[in-house]
């Protein structure tokens, strides 16, 4: 016979095995949920790397430079929450040079196949101009389909880009400079040509 004791013995026992049992069965809800969560940000990195690899070779050659310091998304090496932070600082160094004017230095080629030694002035991420040391050359740099563009240009004024570059730097008091902008749309189809 079960005494009185015994008997709330094994009704605690079995409350507390159904208390149990519901908790096991919300942590198995909340596992469930976290891991289709985990599966819809995996897709989304997916889409937001696939993206941000298609438009590197739109970037300015400085900006295109500071991505490949910052990781490779092609990494399969990466877990997600690396992957996550490469992107976001991608997607961060972008937006800095996106908001910005900037100087670089570096050579381009000629169309004779010549390396002109050059510096440029860069109106965020889609427009650029360079001229030499010398102002013998000129001209613009763009993004298109085929990749960031120079072009050389000897009807911009090298005096201008220069006056532009030494005013930026800092080494020329402020004064207005003018300088062509040219369509992205007229742009990319002097790349596809």
């Amino acid at each position: 016979m079960l005494s009185s004791s015994n008997l709330a013995s094994l009704i605690s026992v079995e409350k507390s095995t159904s208390e149990l049992t519901q908790k096991r069965e919300q942590l198995v809800t909340k596992q469930s949920e976290l891991e289709n969560d985990q599966q819809q940000l995996n897709e989304q990195l997916t889409r937001i790397s696939q993206q941000l690899l298609s438009l590197q070779v739109q970037l300015p050659p400085p900006l295109l430079s500071s991505w490949k310091n910052t990781g490779d998304l092609t990494n399969s090496q990466l877990n997600t929450t690396d992957k996550l932070q490469t992107a976001l600082k991608m997607l961060g160094l972008l937006r800095d040079f996106q908001q910005r004017i900037s100087i670089h230095e570096m050579a381009i080629l000629h169309p004779d196949g010549q390396e002109v030694w050059v510096k440029q002035l860069y109106l965020g991420a889609a427009q650029a101009w360079f001229v030499s040391e010398d102002l013998s050359y000129v001209g613009i740099g763009f993004p298109s389909d085929l990749g960031w563009q120079w072009e050389f240009d000897p009807s911009i004024n090298a005096e201008q880009v220069a006056l532009g570059i030494a005013v930026q730097q800092k080494k020329r008091a402020a004064d207005w400079v003018t300088l062509p902008i040219l369509s992205y749309a007229k742009n990319t189809q002097k790349g596809a040509k």
